[in-house]
């Protein structure tokens, strides 16, 4: 998969490395955003995943006020 087939058609359950090419930022960004409780995450012992669905709607959240 490249990186424009991952930003026109990502997964539903994406890695950090994949939302960071969907988002357009870098995996460290990624993993502070998910640190500071930014962007939902599931953990399955090590590894990290996060639901596009969820993803967007964090994203949404943040543009409307993370307070509101």
């Amino acid at each position: 998969m490249t990186t424009e087939d991952l930003r026109s058609n990502p997964p539903t359950l994406m890695n950090e490395c994949e939302v960071a090419v969907f988002l357009g930022i870098c995996p460290r960004s990624v993993r502070n955003f998910t640190t500071r409780g930014l962007l939902p995450v599931i953990r399955l012992g090590r590894r990290r995943l996060f639901r596009r669905d969820a993803v967007l709607a964090a994203l949404t959240k943040l543009e409307t006020g993370w307070r509101s």
